[in-house]
């Protein structure tokens, strides 16, 4: 098991030019994390607290006036479990296939908005082909408004292709190229069914491999 602190200093200057001070706070995050591996199965766990401290910052303005917020103290808690399996195919060799599921809860301990229940899972196929789906849940501020909608849940997915340039050229160069697509689809956040543009992408990486095939 691990334990990590980590400490913020923010600083933010308004009114550059106006001789107003800058805006100065100081905040802590306290987390932790457990692993365990036997064989193929991993499990993973961890919970974090961001702002710990529970800091308020404070801003003057030009004309000496003075206003304050609190910073999100936002609670984290996960978990992961994986495994990973030989499936036979008819014209090569059996292949693996490793997958992993998620969970997260997060809590914005003072705030009744932004809580939300995060799930989701990969499986990856003989190191090359990954898929990806998640759902998301999270409660938001309907503004008071009667067709605005205090909750929204939706499903995001995606795909990636794994090339193994470490493996195809002995070793050299030592990382992996990862492509990825990954959708969004926002959901409507009235309801009349007005929603936000969709989100979707891709994204190259460059993943480092240190091993020795």
């Amino acid at each position: 098991m691990y334990l990590g602190v980590n400490a913020h200093l923010f600083n933010w200057r308004l009114f550059r030019f106006s001789g107003v001070p800058s805006a100065n706070a100081f905040y802590a995050d306290l987390g932790t994390f457990y692993e365990s591996k036997e064989g193929n199965r991993i499990i993973r766990a961890g919970a974090s607290i961001v702002n710990l401290t529970g800091t308020e910052i404070s801003f003057q303005s030009p004309v000496n006036t003075e206003s304050s917020n609190f910073f999100p103290i936002i609670m984290r808690v996960g978990a992961a479990y994986g495994n990973q399996t030989t499936i036979p195919f008819p014209v090569t060799d059996d292949q693996t296939l490793r997958w992993i599921v998620t969970a997260e809860y997060q809590d914005l301990l003072n705030s009744d908005f932004r809580n939300s229940i995060r799930i989701g899972g990969e499986a990856v196929l003989a190191e090359v082909l990954a898929v990806r789906v998640g759902f998301l849940t999270q409660t938001e501020d309907d503004m008071g408004i009667a067709t605005n909608k205090g909750r929204f849940n939706d499903v995001t997915y995606g795909f990636g292709i794994i090339i193994p340039t470490h493996k195809w050229w002995g070793g050299s160069p030592p990382f992996d190229v990862y492509i990825d697509y990954f959708a969004f689809e926002n959901p409507p956040l009235t309801t009349t069914g007005r929603r936000f543009p969709n989100r979707r992408g891709f994204t190259i990486r460059l993943v480092g491999n240190l091993g020795n095939n």
